[in-house]
């Protein structure tokens, strides 16, 4: 079964209307058609209700977003000791000078590698500094022959 660890950046725009909107409602409806699974960190939660909290969107339609999906294809998962290591290894290949990723950044990704899975995220500051590390794609028109490679 094909994973996915997909962030705030690119769940939001469900919401927010935000540029992008589209091909994350067709990334999710290919995911739930072929039964892939969503696996993000616990953390994925706080974070998404908290930029739903800042930027005003309806809290009642976000619960029903995270609830369908925990329903359907999504599973949070506790950060282990593996998966702190390689988040740790993430920060560390990134080079100085474009900036470090946060380790709030890097746990999605290092839960994408750990669990044999792909990050897929709206961040292209993040995807710019990571890419070297593979197994993440940028959400984008076109994106979804990344999602349907092995």
């Amino acid at each position: 079964m094909k994973k996915f660890t997909i962030d705030n950046s690119v769940f939001i725009k469900i919401l927010a209307l935000e540029e992008g909107r589209q091909e994350v409602l067709d990334l999710f409806d290919h995911l739930e058609d072929y039964g892939y699974k969503i696996i993000n960190p616990t953390l994925f939660q706080y974070e998404f209700f908290k930029v739903c909290i800042t930027k005003n969107l309806d809290l009642k339609l976000a619960h029903e977003v995270i609830d369908r999906h925990l329903e359907v294809n999504m599973e949070l998962l506790n950060p282990t000791i593996k998966h702190n290591i390689k988040a740790k290894e993430i920060i560390a290949s990134c080079k100085k000078e474009n900036g470090f990723p946060s380790y709030y950044d890097a746990i999605y990704h290092a839960m994408a590698l750990v669990e044999g899975g792909k990050l897929v995220t709206a961040d292209e500051k993040y995807y710019n500094k990571t890419k070297h590390i593979g197994s993440v794609l940028l959400l984008e028109k076109g994106m979804m022959e990344g999602v349907n490679k092995n």
